[in-house]
């Protein structure tokens, strides 16, 4: 049993509840919001080890957490979800170092690169969305940023090489391709949509509650931005105070210029 699978259908039980919710089915809601509840408590007793603070797969042929494969940031979905408590937040993000490296996060910790594609040291954008969106909705912005930006940092400097953006990336050492039991496809949707979201939701702070128009985030730009004018193609955008909006062929296309007045991180 996956913890990130079943992470994700609790937020999905969630989304429901507020579907119902709008549309006026408030028996409906409850019974989603229920449903959720059930599985969270679930979650969190079967997948949380908390003697080594961290999500496991379950393995039902053992009855065990799987601890015969590596910790892998499929445990992070978790954040993206809001499964997990501040604590085992927390604890989540003392782990982060298993993962992080100079262009980013290996899917899986060192010592298991068997050459698969979703081993070390292998990066994938959904895996970075994940982990970035879920320290942001934690709080921990600096870290949501610091890894956002490296993985940001490296699809660029892949794309002014190659021309192109890529499925998945070698985040330890970005000149040797990555590994995997097919080739590496190139124009890779995920990777192209998860670059525009990390950068417009993640490090400019653009994550609106969806339901009532409110922004949640603040920018979290960082220090060397200070003072400079960011510009960039973007669609419209409840954007936040402090960041200017000159738009053109409204609403595809606008120029986003960032004042010198305005604070970073």
């Amino acid at each position: 049993m996956p913890v990130d699978l079943n992470s994700q259908l609790y937020r999905y039980e969630l989304d429901l509840a507020q579907f119902a919710e709008i549309l006026g089915r408030t028996t409906e809601a409850e019974e989603w919001r229920s449903r959720a509840e059930v599985r969270r408590r679930l979650i969190n007793e079967y997948f949380w080890d908390e003697n080594e603070g961290f999500y496991y797969d379950f393995d039902l042929r053992t009855d065990d957490r799987l601890r015969s494969t590596p910790r892998c940031l499929s445990s992070y979905v978790t954040l993206w979800a809001g499964v997990a408590d501040t604590d085992q937040a927390r604890q989540l993000v003392e782990h982060l170092d298993l993962f992080e490296n100079a262009y980013g996060l290996a899917t899986c910790e060192p010592g298991w690169n068997d050459g698969t594609q979703h081993n070390y040291p292998v990066g994938w954008a959904y895996s970075h969305w994940y982990v970035t969106y879920g320290l942001r909705s934690y709080g921990y912005h600096e870290d949501a940023s610091r890894i956002a930006l490296k993985w940001l940092g490296l699809l660029t400097q892949k794309r002014a090489e190659t021309g192109v953006m890529w499925e998945r990336y070698n985040v330890v050492e970005p000149g040797v391709p990555a590994a995997g039991r097919y080739p590496i496809q190139e124009g890779f949707g995920w990777t192209n949509g998860v670059f525009a979201s990390m950068l417009v939701r993640i490090i400019f702070g653009v994550e609106p509650d969806w339901f009532t128009g409110e922004l949640l985030w603040v920018p979290d730009l960082p220090q060397e931005w200070q003072g400079q004018d960011v510009l960039l193609s973007l669609p419209s955008f409840p954007w936040p105070d402090g960041i200017i909006v000159e738009c053109s062929n409204w609403p595809t296309a606008c120029v986003i210029v960032r004042g010198s007045g305005v604070e970073g991180p």
